[in-house]
């Protein structure tokens, strides 16, 4: 789902079903989708998820025809337990757990790492990190994984100083992220 869906998902605290209905002509494409229910935040996603569904032409006998079909998407946070499990003419969408940065511009945008990218003379730079969030969103077990040591403390400092908000987690439950920044000089 995008991110607007997993917001949504995760404020509602249980599980959302939007229903759709539309038909499958003769040659197992989706024709006349229509929304018969599903909040406004969740119908890009509904429409992208079902648009990556490959269908068998419905048949009488030999001959392919035309079939109308109605179908539940049931949208469930990484947090929510649901007793109901979707059945054939449903499918679940969980959204996974993630944290978002709270800082106003990447650490990578910094003139000191501008500076760096300068002296070095390189076009781009990567920094991968991965990192569980604590308490009031600072990051705890901080772990770079690819990155320059220099852009590497620039970009733990940040973190630290700023920590992250979490859709689909609690702080110190354990859930653990991998962020990935980059920056090009051309941009």
């Amino acid at each position: 789902p995008d991110e607007a869906a997993a917001v949504f998902v995760e404020i509602s605290g249980e599980p959302v079903t939007c229903r759709m209905r539309f038909d499958i002509d003769d040659q197992g494409r989706q024709r006349s989708l229509v929304m018969v229910s599903c909040p406004q935040a969740l119908k890009n996603s509904t429409k992208a998820a079902l648009s990556e569904w490959k269908f068998l032409p419905p048949s009488r006998g030999d001959k392919a025809e035309w079939t109308k079909h109605e179908i539940d998407v049931v949208f469930q946070s990484n947090v929510v337990a649901s007793e109901q499990r979707p059945d054939l003419n449903g499918f679940l969408v969980q959204v996974p757990p993630y944290a978002t940065p709270r800082w106003a511009a990447s650490p990578l945008e910094s003139r000191a790492v501008t500076r760096w990218m300068r002296e070095k003379g390189v076009d781009s730079v990567k920094c991968t990190a991965e990192l569980a969030v604590g308490e009031m969103g600072i990051p705890t077990q901080f772990e770079l994984l690819d990155c320059p040591p220099f852009i590497g403390k620039i970009v733990e400092k940040q973190s630290n100083r700023w920590g992250f908000g979490l859709v689909g987690a609690t702080e110190s439950d354990g859930s653990r992220f991998q962020m990935e920044l980059e920056r090009s000089s051309s941009e």
